[in-house]
């Protein structure tokens, strides 16, 4: 059975499943099956828009109601998210980007190994980048 077949049973929907966010940039090559360009996908930057939205939010919350105490680690924690989203938006995102297209196009990028390994330098400083903003978050919430 096939991922798209059981994802149909899973959900219990007869009709074409929801596409992940989309893009128009990749082309199949001459030696996989013809995949349709509209169903690569880009990266979708839903997660860390709604985060820095939802830290935009609680920093101006916790500053308008005359918390300053919590509006400080609140500010902290949309910093760490800024500096997060600017490194997976310059480094990882392209890099994704390249292995995804390869693989639609049934292709082993040239570099892959050069690609994966600038990927793996930064996911450690990715981790504690989203750890500092939740334990952050968490501070500005005792606090408020």
């Amino acid at each position: 059975m096939h991922g798209r077949d059981l994802r149909h049973r899973r959900t219990g929907r007869g009709g074409a499943s929801p596409q992940p966010c989309v893009s128009s940039t990749t082309t199949p090559s001459s030696r996989s099956p013809a995949v349709p360009t509209d169903s690569a996908p880009s990266g979708c930057h839903c997660p860390g828009i709604l985060s820095v939205v939802a830290a935009i939010g609680a920093t101006v919350a916790a500053f308008a109601s005359g918390h300053a105490h919590a509006g400080i680690p609140a500010a902290a924690g949309l910093a760490f998210l800024l500096v997060w989203l600017v490194l997976f938006n310059r480094v990882a995102l392209p890099i994704n980007k390249t292995l995804i297209a390869a693989s639609y196009a049934g292709e082993t990028p040239s570099d892959a190994r050069a690609l994966q390994d600038r990927w793996e330098s930064i996911i450690n400083l990715r981790s504690v980048l989203q750890g500092l903003a939740l334990l952050a978050f968490c501070l500005a919430i005792a606090l408020a």
